[in-house]
Formats: C-alpha cells, structure tokens, sequence
C-alpha cells in the first residue's frame, strides 16, 4: 500500500522509466573515471615532480616562446662559421679517414633492485602482448591497464539495472557523458598533460581509444531502437531524423580518423574532423534535451585550447637553409622561452601551399637563450630558434626544393643585398608557430636520476639528440653550483641513411660531444668504404657503422659495457617504427640486466598522426 493508502504497483509490472534512471548513471560514469583518475594520479610521482620542477624553476619555463622584439642594425643570423661549415660539409669532403673514439667504462654504485624487479614485471607482462598491439614495454602495460579499468566502468554503467530490450537509451546516455573525457584528451593544451608533467601527444593514444568507444556506445544505441521497432521504424519522428544526422557526423569522425587516411590524408582527417565536431554539437541538442548539460564542458575545454594556442601563436621572419636530405629553418628574433626537447607547430605562408594545409611539428634543435645573456654570446651560439625538417614526406621535400630553388611568388631568394642584411645565403620566408609543446619541466637532465641515459634517434629526430646534449652540457657546467642531475654519461645513437647527411651536421655535433657524451652514428644506405677509397674522418667520441642498427644488441653491449649503475634510461625519436622497435628492445632485456643497471626507464617523443 502507498502512502495515501492506495495500493502500490508492483515492481514487475512498473514502467522502466529512462529519462529519470538513466542519466544518473551518466553521473555515476563521471564519478567513476574521475575517482579513477585521481587514484592513478594519488599513487603516482606527478605531484612531487611538480614540486620538483617548481623548487627548481622549470615549471616556470616552457610555456610561450620569447621575442627579441629590440631594433637591430641587421638581422642576426647563424654563426657565420657554423653555416660555412654546414654548407662546406653539404658540398661533401671525400678525404677523410677512420678514428674511433675511445670506450671507457664506468664503476658507479649499485641501487636498490626493487625498482629493477618493479620493471622487469611490467617488462615480461608487456612481452606476452602481440608485436602487432606495440607489446614490448612497460608502456604498453599502463595503456592496457587504463583501458580494461575504463571499460570496466562503461560497462557496469551500461548494465547495472537496465532494461536494454525495452528501452536502449542508457547507452545514449553514456555516450554523452563520454564526451568530456574526449575532449579533456584532445587538446594540445591539456590539463591533464600538465597534471601528469607530459606532453599532450603522449597521451592522445587514450582520444582515439576513447572515441572508438564513443561510436561504439552510440552505434549500440541507434542499433538497438531500429532492432525494437523492427519494419515499424520510420523517419517520420522528429527525434529519429535528428539522432540519424548525429549518428552521420560520429561516423564521418569515426571513418576519416583511421590511421591510412590520417597518415595519406591529414588535410581530409582535419577537415572532416572539425565539420564532425560542429555538426554533432549542432544537431546533438535537438535530438535530445538532455544533451545540453554534456556539451557545455567539452565546449568550455575546446575554447580554453583555443584562447592557450592563440596567445602562443608567433609571426616571424625565417631562414631556410638546404642541406643534404634536410632543411635548416633558423627563426633568429625567437630567442628563448622553450625547454630543450619540446617542439613548436610550424605553418610556412607561400603560395604554393593552401591556407587549409595544417601545422607540422619539429622539435627545437637550438638551446634557449637566457635573457642575462648579451647578444654576443647569443650570437656565438646561433642566436635563434632552430629546427631540423628531414626529406620524409611532400611537404618536407617541398620546404627543401624551396630552400634550393627560392622559387615561390611569396619567397624571395637572398641577394647580395640581402647578404649584408642576413651574414648567410638563404630563402627569407614568413612563418607561424604555434608552441612550445612537450614535457613540461618534469623530464629534463636536472630531474633524472639514472647514471646513464641512452638516447636513440632517427633521421631529422637527430634534434632530440642535440637538444639532450646542450642541456647535459649546460647542466653539467653548472653543477658545481646546485648538483639535481645525476645523469653521468650519455650514449647518443643516430640511425640515418647516408653518410653525406651525417657531415651535413658534423659542425653541430661535435662540439657537443666529449668524454662523457658519446655519438654512434648508423649509416644504412651507405657502403662501406673500399680499400681503394679514402676513409671518412670521424671526430673525437664519434663511431661510424656502415649497416642497418641491431637495437636489441646494441642496447644489451651498452648495458654491459656501464653496469654496474644506478639505473638507465632510454629515450627514443624519430619515425614511429624506429620508437617502436627501441620500446620492443628495452622489453627484451631480461630481469638480470635491469637488476644489475638498477632499474631501465623508457621514454619516446614520436609525432604521430
């Protein structure tokens, strides 16, 4: 009986009623990955990194790239020796010969092994994954544990006491409250990202992970209702026309983000993806009134994005500068504000290229200058901002052809007059950039505390290498004063295909290499001298192989040649296949070399699409 004394309907024959049960499992969803979210973040170091990075003055770097906005009688512009070594090293120099850098080992104390076996577990759970799925490492543990822990709780949202036969709309429901996880992923200027002390693109994997699951819930969804009315379902319901056109932009999203048109076709995927976006948002809230409170956060996190990149975006004059299968892009008036290893969105304005062509990411090569620092100094050094564009697809041959030729109606090739103004032969262009993005100041050498760091790159990714190296540099030049690092020695590892784009960046190099910053360059598609042939020269700390890398070996020579340390860490860049085959090495290494290095820690910086 009912209070008013009428009798009650009993629970089997009560009238699942949606619109008022399902949206508070919408809520219990957010509880739920929120809660999770924090639980992660509790048990992890990203706090006390913070705290680091903020004692030691990097959390206050990193964020917007600095001007030299001070008159100048010229254009200041690469060193003048540096830039005749570059352009001599592009013309080639056949008389060289052979020298190898002399090895030394390292006696350095041992740490606990708790970390090492930490690791190697998380190592031998990431090698029963495919090659297929980027098993291998500990990196691929993490993803798998935060995707089963997502679709735990969509599923027990989507199932706890619902009525799916009758009335699917709890996976409508949840689809909207997935929104704001997916746009909280998005973003290049990301919360979270700062939250976690990394960089945007190393968690966008968990975006288009997450929006798979959008389209799924949402295909369960319309799937469900078209199976309940069977041959009665029919367009003439207002509700049914606009849930169709909200389906169309997921599926237009979801069909234009697969990674061959992402990779082949990047303008198509941007473009499409932003006319999905719209067209959801416009036609989500007719289709049903309960979207409306859904839509405001993804909104409110899209607009904080756009407001961040556009008191990022910078306007500057630049300089390209060919060189053997890469281009030299010299920005001169951008003098610091970035950290070493974080890379800028770079936009060159010419006719040649459609307005709509997008952005593309280079890591700076050049290190920051400190604004004590007076422009002679800043000069010697290459005052600017610096970045590397390998010949890799056609926007980056068009960037080199243009570099050779000066040929475009919004170029101009240098003059003699020209000369005078810039000390380099070169291309003037205009450019936009967009940055720094990247690590923020969690990951630099100041907070690592492995003995060794291994880094290993590709192609143009040799700009991570060089970066790494100025900042041991620096680093080590002021530990006498404040001692953070505990890096002692670095193993550079270049992969590149010939051996004319290696001298092409000899004179940048090797200044930066020394008893305790080594470079092994791999050559892959160049032979061998003959007997008959000149050797090439090679510079102190620097080891030239004429063959295509064996990773794993290689890794497992450095391990031995330096154990025992106080830990290692591996650091990747460069074509995603590279960094995936570094992440695979580093998870073949069995418990007895992690326990014996104390602890191998594996990061990656791969711009992919």
């Amino acid at each position: 009986m009912s209070a008013a004394g009428l009798p009650s309907v009993p629970d089997q024959f009560k009238v699942y009623d949606s619109n008022t049960i399902d949206p508070k499992y919408s809520r219990y969803f957010t509880y739920g990955w929120l809660g999770s979210l924090a639980l992660a973040l509790l048990f992890s170091s990203s706090f006390l990194v913070l705290i680091r990075s903020f004692r030691s003055g990097r959390f206050f770097c990193g964020w917007f790239i600095d001007e030299d906005l001070s008159p100048r009688r010229k254009l200041p512009s690469l060193d003048q020796t540096l830039h005749q070594a570059l352009l001599k090293a592009e013309d080639g120099d056949s008389s060289r010969s052979y020298k190898t850098a002399k090895r030394r080992g390292s006696n350095k104390r041992v740490l606990s092994a708790n970390q090492a076996i930490v690791n190697d577990g998380l190592a031998s759970a990431g090698r029963l994954v495919p090659t297929t799925l980027g098993g291998g490492g500990p990196e691929v543990v993490y993803r798998m544990i935060s995707r089963i822990v997502y679709l735990g709780i969509v599923l027990l949202c989507v199932l706890k006491d619902a009525q799916l036969s009758s009335n699917p709309n709890r996976f409508g429901f949840l689809t909207l409250a997935q929104l704001t996880p997916l746009f909280l992923l998005s973003t290049k200027n990301n919360p979270l990202a700062f939250i976690l002390s990394t960089g945007y693109e190393k968690i966008n994997w968990a975006h288009r992970w997450l929006g798979r699951t959008v389209w799924l819930t949402a295909t369960c969804h319309g799937a469900m209702w078209a199976y309940k009315h069977g041959r009665q379902y029919t367009l003439s319901n207002q509700k049914t026309r606009w849930g169709l056109a909200v389906y169309s932009f997921l599926c237009l999203s979801a069909l234009t983000s697969i990674k061959p048109i992402r990779s082949k076709c990047y303008t198509l995927f941007w473009i499409a993806h932003m006319m999905s976006i719209i067209g959801f948002f416009a036609t989500i809230a007719y289709h049903t009134p309960f979207a409306q409170p859904w839509i405001y956060p993804p909104i409110a996190l899209y607009a904080f994005d756009l407001c961040a990149r556009l008191v990022k975006l910078r306007f500057k004059d630049a300089e390209l500068i060919p060189l053997e299968g890469m281009t030299l892009i010299h920005i001169p008036h951008a003098t610091h504000g970035w950290l070493p290893g974080q890379h800028v969105y770079l936009r060159i304005f010419t006719s040649n290229w459609s307005a709509l062509e997008p952005a593309h990411p280079f890591t700076i090569l050049s290190p920051p200058r400190h604004p004590s620092q007076t422009d002679s100094s800043a000069v010697e050094r290459g005052d600017g901002l610096i970045l590397l564009a390998g010949c890799s697809g056609n926007w980056t041959r068009s960037i080199h052809s243009l570099a050779r030729t000066g040929q475009s109606s919004c170029t101009k090739a240098v003059t003699s007059e020209d000369s005078e103004k810039t000390d380099t032969p070169g291309v003037a262009v205009s450019v936009m950039l967009d940055g720094p993005y990247g690590s923020f100041g969690a990951h630099g050498l100041s907070e690592e505390k492995a003995e060794v760091v291994i880094c290993i790159a590709g192609g143009s990714g040799v700009s991570f290498l060089i970066a790494l190296a100025e900042e041991a540099r620096a680093e080590w030049a002021a530990i006498g004063s404040r001692a953070r690092s505990g890096v002692k020695v670095i193993e550079l590892i270049w992969v590149v295909r010939t051996l004319a784009m290696y001298t092409s960046l000899e004179a940048l190099l090797s200044p930066l290499l020394s008893s305790r910053v080594r470079l092994s360059v791999y050559l892959t598609q160049s032979p061998p001298p003959t007997a008959n042939e000149d050797a090439p020269t090679v510079r102190p700390y620097t080891t030239l192989h004429f063959i295509k890398p064996d990773l794993g070996a290689t890794l497992r020579t450095l391990m031995d040649e330096h154990a025992p340390v106080s830990g290692v860490s591996v650091r990747a860049c460069g074509p995603s296949g590279l960094v995936r085959q570094v992440e695979r090495s580093v998870g073949e290494l069995g418990r007895a070399v992690r326990t014996e290095v104390g602890g191998i820690s594996f990061e990656a910086e791969s711009f992919n699409v």
